[in-house]
């Protein structure tokens, strides 16, 4: 039995210390997520990064991101400028 204040002990063992080595490059490598979230993650211990920020080279993560955006964003111009909300609409 426990005593109260007894800190339990965990065995993390090589085999587990490499399964997490293995994750953290599977997350890396699979692009779902920008890829400076891991390289800080990894090397400067930095937890609070959402995407590349200004005055960086985009990854090809978050550069795949802009182009979505930007082709939405175009795509939303032309069923305006179609539906007659073009520019002269919002200029009023």
């Amino acid at each position: 039995m426990q005593q109260r204040g007894d800190v339990p002990q965990v065995a993390i063992t090589k085999e587990d210390k490499k399964r997490v080595e293995q994750d953290k490059a599977h997350r890396f490598i699979s692009g779902a997520r920008c890829r400076r979230i891991h390289l800080d993650q990894a090397m400067d211990d930095r937890f609070n990064r959402a995407r590349c920020e200004e005055g960086e080279e985009v990854c090809d993560v978050c550069g795949k991101e802009d182009a979505t955006v930007a082709d939405a964003d175009v795509l939303q111009e032309a069923y305006n400028v179609e539906q007659g909300h073009g520019e002269e609409e919002r200029e009023e």
